[in-house]
């Protein structure tokens, strides 16, 4: 049978299983911890000793450990990737903030100066056009 699980890509590199196995957690049609359930079952109304069910119960109950131990470690990659992803995600930010944030008292310093170099040109343009109107009046 080919491999049918699921996975995600949660990083350059980095892919994790987001699906679990269900015959490694639950067993196959032919024997799985449902049908063992129901043989305990069975047991328990007929009054036979449930030894042997208890003994194949706790066999099933280390197959669900180990399967839980695969999402676990899972998991742990999925967080700690998630924390390389947010380390990275503030320093490009801070990176960004760097290259495109301007220096606020060198802006305002900037504008000043314009501003007065403006002013200037304007009464330097009054001044001559005034003379020039004067001259065209007489």
């Amino acid at each position: 049978m080919a491999d049918t699980s699921v996975t995600r890509k949660v990083g350059q590199g980095t892919t994790v299983r987001v699906d679990v196995d269900g015959a490694a957690a639950f067993g196959t049609r032919e024997d799985n911890v449902f049908g063992m359930l129901a043989r305990a079952a069975e047991s328990v109304r007929s009054g036979e000793s449930l030894l042997p069910t208890i003994e194949e119960l706790d066999g099933w109950f280390s197959r669900l450990q180990a399967v839980q131990a695969e999402v676990g470690a899972q998991h742990a990659t999925t967080l700690r990737q998630e924390a390389v992803l947010m380390d990275d995600r503030v320093r490009l930010e801070t990176r960004r903030s760097d290259l495109e944030d301007a220096d606020l008292a060198s802006a305002a310093l900037d504008l000043q100066a314009q501003e007065v170099a403006y002013q200037a040109a304007l009464m330097s343009s009054a001044r001559v056009l005034q003379s020039s109107l004067m001259d065209y009046l007489r």
